[in-house]
């Protein structure tokens, strides 16, 4: 035997002693040509990445100061709370950077202030760095929804939807001006799209480190924000019974298998702390319907408003139970039924949400934003009104030219039959179609209508459109087969038509700033003239050491973050009447006792009018103005500047006398 003929020899023994070889190690075979074109389109697609972001974000720093045009929007708030955790941790304060880490997290979990807390820890307080964790988060979501096309059309047509679904989702000039900004939109979606890749590679194979995966991503989006996390708890679960008929199965012989034994319904009817948190939750109903109570016990006298704390604290008492049990016995029956995947799976994913609900505030404002009274009542819109409403944002917002969104939707339909006659295609094939739907549906019947809202389920219509381009391209190649061998030079030529025509129009697309309507918020370019010019006048006249207010005629008005930024810190700083216990918006009596009380030795106030185009009306309808009237009428202090700033606004300088 020639040596030449050892390989095929070890093959032929390998083959009759069974697919193990029994032991024989076989020569290493060559490359797998088969991830050539995975590798070849990967690399287009980190190019394609890398180009997008570097240009979105030097348009960015061009246009910085527009960025910051809105003294309401929630970009202030999301920036200030980072600020005040980095500027505690580069000054050693680490229990101050986690009591501020804790407020910050109260109506927002904690996920986007630490993060970003940490990255200004490291770079400074700087806006040029506040935008990286959203750039970063949209440039990762381009490289899931390539992921998840090519995952579920494999082959070149799959790589080349791929690559359509990344370009529609890096050239949307809205998810560019969100990846440039402080905000959570970009980082959910990014958190969202490796969910349900998670998912995926979770159905295709169960494991215990898969589900560690994806209970850990669950648990990361529910800490960065409730919206994102609900919609996709939805989507799996409906999937689940949907579609994984086993996997249903399989819970439902859990939760039967622990139904209650007459001596296990005995133990719990018995149990003194059932019935402590069935009286609390019972009184927590008298309170909401009666709004409030009066209680009078001779010399003592309680009034409650709000049952919150006696939820929270029946909330306290069913976890110290709920854990009890699951650490006793729980987790050993769910692994007996289900297996350790299973366990891990609701371990990773459910024990750090009912341990963050369990802090203080954290349920209520869970409840909140989940329900009906999240509803500012700014926009009030019939469930067609909503309909056009993000119909309209979408097309003016998402897409570069309406035939794109044409040509999107049209994919999109198609990938939509593509899937339904697909044959044994990928089990969890239906989990992202059922997200989008879900999420389109719960969007619109949700009361507070915003068109940033669609962010982190949009780009799965792209995803669909993808699917849809791989299989008309299928359906090409297969024709060129019914025609003859020689033709499928013609298929590699379409293909790379294809990818020129998708390099070119997104090299195009994002060589230009991107461009949104103006009602898509504050910030985008409208208005053209930015608050910073304000921030930049008064923040010169102060030294950063000495106890300072900064006041503002517009209530609720986000203060701190230009002082943080400048000076590194927020010793000494005022930024509300708080020290006498007064909330915005302030009456003159409050101004004036604050001004007999406080302690502060400069007063910055920052007049904001009508006429300027940065003003924006009170949340409440009522103004601070009379702030001003009790400074001009008291001697406490003495005005020192009075510094008009173009059509802007005026700042006042008044210092201790």
């Amino acid at each position: 035997m020639r040596s030449t003929d050892l390989p095929s020899a070890c093959s032929l023994v390998a083959a009759a002693l069974g697919t193990t070889g029994r032991g024989l190690t076989l020569p290493p075979r060559g490359p797998d040509r088969s991830q050539v074109p995975l590798l070849l389109y990967g690399s287009v697609l980190a190019c394609l990445m890398l180009w997008a972001g570097l240009m979105t974000y030097r348009q960015y720093l061009q246009q910085l100061p527009l960025r910051w045009s809105s003294i309401y929007h929630d970009r202030n708030a999301h920036y200030q709370a980072a600020l005040g955790i980095a500027c505690e941790l580069r000054q050693g304060h680490l229990l101050q950077a986690l009591r501020d880490l804790d407020a910050a997290s109260v109506a927002w979990p904690l996920l986007h202030p630490l993060l970003l807390g940490l990255v200004l820890a490291v770079t400074g307080p700087l806006p040029e760095a506040a935008v990286l964790p959203g750039v970063l988060g949209w440039l990762t979501a381009g490289a899931l929804a390539f992921w998840l096309v090519q995952r579920l059309l494999r082959g070149p047509a799959g790589l080349l939807g791929g690559l359509l679904a990344a370009a529609l989702l890096l050239s949307s000039p809205a998810l560019r001006v969100m990846a440039t900004d402080v905000m959570l939109e970009s980082l959910g979606l990014a958190l969202t799209l490796a969910v349900l890749v998670a998912y995926a590679r979770w159905v295709e194979s169960p494991s215990t480190r898969r589900a560690a995966w994806l209970g850990g991503l669950l648990a990361a989006l529910f800490l960065h924000k409730y919206n994102y996390w609900g919609l996709t708890i939805v989507a799996l679960i409906a999937h689940q019974i949907g579609w994984q008929a086993p996997s249903a199965k399989r819970c439902l012989s859990i939760v039967l298998a622990a139904l209650p034994e007459r001596k296990w319904l005995y133990r719990q009817l018995t149990h003194p702390l059932h019935y402590l948190i069935l009286a609390l939750l019972v009184v927590s109903g008298v309170i909401w319907y009666l709004q409030g109570v009066y209680l009078g016990l001779g010399p003592w006298h309680f009034e409650i408003h709000r049952p919150r704390l006696l939820i929270e604290t029946a909330y306290l008492l069913f976890l110290v139970r709920l854990l009890g049990w699951w650490f006793r016995s729980g987790r050993r029956a769910v692994q007996r039924h289900a297996g350790e995947a299973w366990r891990t799976l609701i371990e990773w994913a459910g024990l750090p949400v009912l341990v963050w609900l369990a802090l203080p505030f954290r349920l209520h404002y869970f409840v909140w934003y989940a329900g009906p009274g999240n509803n500012p009542g700014v926009l009030q819109l019939s469930w067609l009104q909503k309909l056009q409403f993000y119909a309209g944002g979408i097309a003016s917002n998402y897409y570069l030219h309406r035939w794109l969104l044409v040509g999107s939707v049209g994919l999109a339909v198609i990938g939509l039959v593509g899937l339904l006659a697909q044959r044994g295609g990928r089990p969890w094939r239906w989990a992202p179609v059922l997200f989008l739907f879900a999420a389109a549906s719960l969007t619109l019947l949700h009361p507070n209508a915003q068109i940033r809202f669609v962010h982190t389920w949009l780009p799965l219509l792209w995803v669909l459109s993808g699917v849809g381009l791989a299989t008309l391209l299928n359906l090409l190649r297969h024709t060129f087969q019914r025609l003859g061998a020689g033709l499928s030079v013609g298929m590699w030529l379409v293909q790379a038509l294809m990818v020129g025509i998708i390099l070119g129009g997104l090299g195009a697309a994002v060589a230009q700033p991107p461009q949104v309507h103006p009602w898509f918020g504050r910030g985008y370019g409208t208005p053209s003239d930015s608050l910073r010019e304000l921030y930049d006048v008064y923040l010169s006249q102060l030294d950063g050491q000495r106890p300072t207010a900064v006041l503002c005629n517009l209530p609720e008005a986000s203060w701190r973050w230009p002082f943080l930024e400048r000076f590194g810190h927020k010793n000494n700083l005022h930024h509300n009447l708080r020290e006498i216990g007064v909330f915005d918006p302030v009456s003159l009596q409050d101004a004036q006792r604050w001004l007999a009380a406080t302690g502060v030795e400069v007063i910055v106030y920052v007049e904001i009018p009508p006429t300027s185009p940065l003003y924006e009306p009170p949340p409440h309808r009522h103004d601070n103005t009379a702030i001003l009237t009790a400074l001009y009428n008291q001697d406490r202090f003495h005005a020192v500047r009075q510094i008009p700033v173009r059509n802007l606004g005026t700042i006042y300088i008044w210092q201790r006398s």
